[in-house]
Parts: structure tokens; C-alpha cells; sequence
């Protein structure tokens, strides 16, 4: 037979059996999962304070701890607002840099920064259970002059929320309960984000300085094709790829940034990339895109010459020399391969 911390009283208030300890024993407590009688067990000296039904019965305690959730969260916040105390949610915001957004087509994640919010300064009024546009949610929170200005809370034990009320853009925080115990974060009126899931809180970034920059700090590839035919590859900060882009615009017929966590210490590690798989990889991506490009790494008499410290990679199976990939752009021998 169940045996639960919670039940009600004959106000309909939630009580504890822990703190019934030392009281006379009444049975005038009902189950909040099944509404029938319980009978308080708090002064035994073996057995835990607790609350048992006053028959045997089966009881659902799933539904005990949902509605006990409830209830809490309901009294909790209505205890906030008679006695001007607050009831705080803390969430994360993401903090994303929008400064060379423009330059590499999407922001940097820099993680999150934490919003502290008093509920009862913006809601106060609380309802169990009231119909909302076209749902119902366990509890709804509104402002007293701007009822759709709301917030839904959702206790959830094994039922979590649908994907119809997840995607509805309503903000909605649910408070998940695997236990008794767990109802506790409600009593303490101070909702973490490891408390509970906030959605439609956080849509906005969090405001960024440019010393939480961190990809002004960092080196990105920049592939260059130029309008003469010519491919170039660069190890360069954002803010010089900025600045080349602008200055060149005329004179680029396509580029592409590529990102990477690689470190380079010196030219030889840099020169090695430049001329070898990703300098190839993206010259046959232009060519895909059907970009303009020549480079004798594309061409059918290309060979290897192995001497990348002299600049000059490729051994042109044409006209018996080694030379640089670029000559491909005035050369008459060029075929693509």
C-alpha cells in the first residue's frame, strides 16, 4: 500500500507529514491521488513520518505526484504574492557574436550567460488548469491587465509536452518530478535551468563586447579565385578576410572560408596545406560550382615535382619543367583533367 510525505488537509492545503510530527493524529487527510482518506503515521518510532490510506486500495502514483505538483507550484506562488515574496526563474541565454556574421554567414557560439526573472513582478494571477487559446495547461500565470501576456506551467511526471504545445511559441516552462523529493525545487520559488525546461524565454542573444570575441582571434582558410583564372589559399584572421574581400571585391570572381581548429606554428606547416589536399579539395569544389578556375593540379599533364620549398609543386608532363599551379591561367597546354 502507498505510503506518500504529501496529502491534504480539510482545507485543501498540501501537508507534510514531517511536520505533523509531535501533533495529535487526526484522519481528516485526503490522497491527492485518489481523494480518498488517509490517516497520518508521524509518531511511530520505526517507520518514516508518513500518510497511508485509511483502507486498503490501489492508488495511481503517478497521478498523485502530478497533482501534487500542482498544487505546490499553486501554493507556493500564491504564498509569493500575498506576502510580496519572489518566485524566481534563472534560464540561459545564449551568447552569440554577430560581428564578422556578414563575412563567414553565421555567428559565433560563445555559450550562454545566465537571466534571473521575479515571476511576480509580471504575473499576478495563477490559474489551475485554464483553458488558453487551444490548450490547457496545468497551471497558467498572466498579467492582471493583459491576459495573453501568460506563461504555462507544466508539471511532468511521465507525460511530457506535446510537439503541438513545444512548437506553439508560447513560453512555457515545465517542471519535470521523477520522486517526492523532487517537489522541493517548487517550494524554494527559485526554478534553475537544471530545475526545469524554459522554452520561448531565450530568443534573443545575449548582448556581446569585443573582448568576448573570440573569432576575431582566430584563423580561418580564405580560397580565393581571381577573375584572371588564378587560385590562392590563405591562413588569415577574420578581420583581414574582411578587409581583402572589400578591397578585392572587383577582382574575386569566388571565395570560400573555411574554418579550422588546426594550429599553425610556422610557414612550413602552412605552406604544406596550401599547396597539398585542401588547396586540391577546394579547387575541384569551384569547379563543381562551375567557377572559372585554372590550376595546373586540375590539369591532365600535371605530375608531382615534390618541391613545394620553392614554390613550384607540379611537374608539367607538356612541357617537360616543374611550375607553380597558377601558370595554368596562360598556358595553352591547359586541359582539364
Amino acid at each position: 500500500m502507498a505510503r506518500y510525505q504529501y496529502a491534504k488537509n480539510e482545507h485543501g492545503e498540501i501537508v507534510k507529514a514531517v511536520d505533523l510530527v509531535g501533533q495529535e493524529e487526526k484522519s481528516e487527510y485526503i490522497c491527492l491521488g485518489c481523494d480518498n482518506p488517509l490517516i497520518a503515521k508521524v509518531n511511530g518510532k520505526i517507520k518514516k513520518p508518513h500518510f497511508a490510506h485509511k483502507t486498503v486500495l490501489e492508488c495511481n502514483g503517478e497521478t498523485y505526484l502530478h497533482r501534487l505538483g500542482k498544487r505546490a507550484f499553486f501554493e507556493t506562488y500564491q504564498k509569493c504574492l500575498a506576502e510580496n515574496e519572489p518566485f524566481y526563474i534563472t534560464f540561459h541565454v545564449p551568447k552569440k557574436c554577430q560581428k564578422f556574421k556578414r563575412t563567414i554567414r553565421k555567428h559565433c557560439d560563445l555559450g550562454y550567460t545566465e537571466k534571473c526573472f521575479d515571476l511576480t513582478n509580471y504575473f499576478s494571477q495563477i490559474q489551475v488548469e485554464k483553458r488558453h487559446d487551444q490548450f490547457i495547461p496545468d497551471l497558467l500565470l498572466t498579467r492582471q491587465n493583459n491576459a495573453e501576456d501568460c506563461i504555462y506551467i507544466e508539471i511532468a511526471v511521465t507525460h511530457f509536452l506535446s510537439e503541438k504545445k513545444e512548437s506553439s511559441g508560447k513560453r512555457i516552462i515545465e517542471i519535470p518530478l521523477d520522486c517526492e523529493e523532487d517537489v522541493e525545487k517548487i517550494y524554494r520559488a527559485d526554478l534553475k535551468p537544471s530545475d526545469a525546461l524554459f522554452l520561448g524565454f531565450n530568443q534573443e542573444s545575449a548582448p556581446i563586447v569585443d573582448a568576448d570575441c573570440k573569432c576575431m582571434h582566430k584563423r580561418y582558410f580564405l580560397f580565393l579565385v581571381w577573375d584572371s583564372g588564378k587560385a590562392w589559399l590563405g591562413l588569415e584572421y577574420l578581420a583581414d578576410i574582411k578587409a581583402k574581400l572589400s578591397k578585392y571585391q572587383d577582382k574575386i570572381e569566388y571565395s570560400n572560408i573555411i574554418e579550422t581548429d588546426l594550429e599553425f606554428e610556422n610557414s612550413n606547416v602552412l605552406m604544406g596545406y596550401a599547396h597539398g589536399d585542401m588547396f586540391i579539395s577546394q579547387l575541384k569544389l569551384a569547379v563543381e560550382k562551375k567557377v572559372p578556375v585554372k590550376s595546373c593540379f586540375l590539369c591532365k599533364y600535371s605530375g608531382d615535382n615534390y618541391n613545394y620549398s620553392e614554390g613550384l609543386p607540379i611537374y608539367c608532363k607538356a612541357k617537360k619543367k616543374a611550375c607553380n599551379s597558377n601558370q595554368a591561367a596562360e598556358c595553352d597546354w591547359y586541359r582539364l583533367a
